[in-house]
């Protein structure tokens, strides 16, 4: 599948710089990490693949672990950094590593862009080049060593077609008139930040089934998840790999307070009664204790900006919001444009909050791109336009709960404006 082309190693310092000073010159990269989240309750890069016209390389953090060499090339505007579904390996790379990003191109958002209807990397490759793409090691623990030879095939396959579908994908939207589109995109990817982990107060009721709760069983859910929270800490382990959300939902309903009673309710041999009946039972009877005020609605992902004298009332808002998404329904439909070619959820939103009335207003909010703006701009506005809206607050304004609230941004890992998931 890889040919004649070469795979290099890089496990210490010399061969880090040796390969610094191949690349610092080449016009186009491509790129890809492997982390270690499905293993580890907080996750770090553990392979860098950089792929160049000639050679596969791949990097190992774990045993090189200065890679400040490697800062100017992920910095430099001369230098193309292709990736495929880039978010979370730039704010990975930037956290670990303190690393800085320009000049971009990401290959999932350019395939979407571009109106394929399969965008994961196996489906891109196996369209272009006709490859299958062994995806058995992609939940593999990459903090694993010694890699096998079958690792590393894995993980140079993610960087070593990335320049070739580049250049497909420009050759498409080039005559499309969308290749500035993905260009602001991939800009707008290179400001991207580790959010972490938050300690959100009400994140235990976005938990399926825990708002049918009653009052008493949301306060042991919450102790549930508390504890989990800080056993996944203790143990180094995912959360989600530590105890599944529906078993704390069962024990947030039945409320056991006897290692027996835990036993009783999980299925037999469960693994979870032999290692945490005690815990359980102890965090049951903790959040019956609990005499803190309960949150009533899961928080929103994003902070709601604070509310301006003439932000558009919240029942207007949702009125707004419907029209929008109206419009870009029709929009897609009849155009046959792909979606991320239009205006993404979050944004809708925002646009609803303020209701911009002229071109400058819409270009001047946080999330808006420029092609946006000159490709849609005046059409928006016409929608806009065409909803009676109230501004400022009102004794019947009351803001929508998060349950009512159907209209969150698109995104998924936190992805940009109109992106959808890779396979």
């Amino acid at each position: 599948m890889f040919g004649e082309t070469p795979l290099v190693r890089v496990d210490t310092q010399q061969q880090l710089e040796a390969m610094v000073k191949t690349l610092e010159h080449t016009p186009v990269l491509g790129v890809d990490t492997e982390a270690d989240s499905m293993h580890h309750y907080q996750e770090k890069v553990c392979l860098i693949q950089i792929s160049d016209l000639t050679t596969d390389y791949i990097v190992d953090p774990l045993l090189v672990t200065d890679l400040s060499a490697l800062a100017p090339i992920f910095a430099s505007p001369k230098i193309v950094k292709i990736f495929h579904d880039c978010y979370f390996d730039v704010v990975s790379l930037r956290r670990d590593h303190g690393f800085t990003f320009q000049n971009l191109f990401d290959t999932m958002l350019g395939a979407q862009f571009a109106g394929m209807e399969a965008f994961g990397l196996a489906s891109v490759i196996r369209t272009l080049f006709g490859h299958e793409i062994d995806k058995q090691y992609q939940r593999h623990d990459w903090a694993e060593r010694p890699l096998l030879p079958q690792h590393l095939d894995y993980a140079r396959g993610d960087t070593h077609f990335l320049a070739a579908i580049r250049e497909y994908l420009t050759e498409r939207l080039v005559p499309l008139g969308r290749l500035h589109m993905l260009t602001e995109e991939c800009e707008y990817l290179c400001s991207k930040t580790w959010s972490g982990r938050t300690k959100d107060p009400a994140a235990f009721l976005g938990i399926k089934g825990a708002k049918q709760l009653d009052e008493p069983s949301r306060r042991v859910l919450r102790a549930l998840v508390e504890w989990r929270e800080e056993e996944a800490r203790r143990l180094d382990r995912p959360v989600f790999k530590t105890a599944p959300d529906e078993v704390l939902i069962q024990l947030a309903e039945r409320q056991p307070t006897s290692s027996a009673a835990v036993v009783g309710m999980l299925r037999s041999g469960s693994s979870l009664a032999r290692r945490w009946s005690g815990d359980f039972v102890t965090a049951v009877k903790a959040g019956l204790a609990d005499e803190r005020p309960l949150p009533s609605e899961v928080a929103p992902r994003r902070p709601r900006p604070d509310r301006a004298p003439d932000d558009v009332r919240f029942r207007d808002q949702e009125r707004l919001m419907a029209a929008l998404k109206d419009w870009r329904a029709k929009v897609t439909r009849e155009q046959r444009l792909p979606q991320i070619c239009v205006v993404a959820n979050g944004q809708f939103q925002e646009i609803a909050r303020r209701a911009p009335t002229d071109l400058d207003a819409l270009a001047g909010l946080g999330d808006m791109r420029r092609w946006q703006v000159d490709v849609w701009g005046e059409q928006i506005l016409e929608v806009v336009a065409g909803v009676e809206v109230r501004r400022g607050g009102g004794a019947d304004d009351a803001e929508p709960t998060a349950d009512a609230d159907a209209t969150g941004g698109r995104r998924r890992r936190r992805r940009p404006a109109g992106a959808a998931p890779a396979e």
